[in-house]
């Protein structure tokens, strides 16, 4: 399982690294597409078209990214009102599916690119399947990394991490619960002091009645 993992991570750095290079190669394109268009009034042929292949791997690369480091948006309203084992189902339903639509975006991205092998794109005459080779790429890491997920591997950590994430979950309960207890101390603490003032000044009401 270390092997798969370190093989999958290996892959998941190379595709953020490839990444990082369609984001700036884009903005770039992008760029100077304008330029051209708008200040020499004229344009370039396969910007649009490079720009939105570059777009779609930078896409399909982030929402992998995404579910290996748990980024994605989730509406946590009603699981923080659920208790413990059902909000353990919850989050073992969603790594089920997420896991099934990781291996549903690569099925159909294979059955994509086979069917769209001998197309060529219009301005770079490049295969179309090119532009849907980012499907099964993605959707494989979004399987592998959902399925570790679901069964509570630690992928990417070697094992002093997870000790490490294990003893650092620890210290932070015991560091709640120490807060808890405290704030009780206090709020135990300042009842009994508003007890005893209420009492004096009952008995000092009494004594002027009293007189």
């Amino acid at each position: 399982m270390k092997i798969i993992d370190r093989f999958f991570c290996v892959l998941m750095s190379f595709c953020i690294f490839l990444s990082k290079l369609m984001l700036i190669a884009m903005v770039m394109i992008m760029c100077v597409s304008v330029f051209y268009r708008y200040v020499l009034n004229s344009g370039i042929r396969w910007s649009d078209e490079v720009a939105m292949l570059l777009m779609v791997w930078f896409g399909f690369i982030s929402v992998a990214y995404g579910v290996q480091h748990k980024l994605h948006i989730s509406v946590e309203l009603f699981y923080g009102m659920m208790p413990a084992k059902v909000q353990w189902a919850c989050v073992k339903v969603i790594n089920l599916m997420v896991c099934y639509l990781g291996v549903t975006v690569s099925y159909y991205g294979v059955k994509l690119m086979q069917s769209t092998m001998n197309n060529v794109m219009t301005a770079t005459k490049w295969p179309a399947s090119t532009l849907y080779a980012a499907l099964p790429i993605a959707g494989v890491l979004i399987a592998y990394f959902s399925f570790t997920d679901l069964i509570g591997y630690p992928s990417g950590q070697s094992n002093s991490d997870a000790i490490n994430d294990a003893i650092n979950k620890e210290e932070t309960i015991s560091d709640l619960t120490n807060c808890a207890d405290a704030n009780v101390d206090i709020n135990k603490e300042e009842t009994v002091s508003d007890f005893n003032n209420n009492n004096k000044e009952t008995v000092l009401d009494n004594t002027k009645g009293g007189e």
